[in-house]
């Protein structure tokens, strides 16, 4: 039975707000029901084994988040501060960087 997108979101932030929790204690969500791994505290997985959700540091270390993978692919992210931010394309075009030019002036 497939998950209604609007569930997601609010099984993000169920997560997150149960991170805090020992690592045995399971968290149902809309989604699913997940149990902590026992090799990595910080990983999430479903009992019927579609769904992860990992808490990742932000390569600067300041900024905590939660990712979520239905099936291998990632659906996006979850943070207190911005909420529910999901994947964009795999493949976004990205902006040539500007030409910098020097310009001559008349002495």
């Amino acid at each position: 039975m497939p998950v209604p997108d609007a569930h997601i979101p609010v099984s993000a932030s169920l997560l997150w707000s149960q991170r805090n929790n020992p690592a045995w204690l399971p968290t149902s969500t809309f989604v699913a029901r997940f149990q902590r791994s026992e090799a990595d505290p910080s990983l999430w997985e479903s009992t019927d084994g579609h769904w992860i959700a990992e808490l990742r540091r932000a390569p600067r270390g300041a900024h905590l988040y939660l990712a979520v993978w239905r099936d291998g692919v990632l659906l996006g992210t979850y943070d207190g501060r911005r909420g529910w931010l999901g994947a964009g394309p795999a493949s976004r075009p990205r902006r040539r960087p500007s030409m910098a030019r020097q310009l001559a002036f008349a002495s």
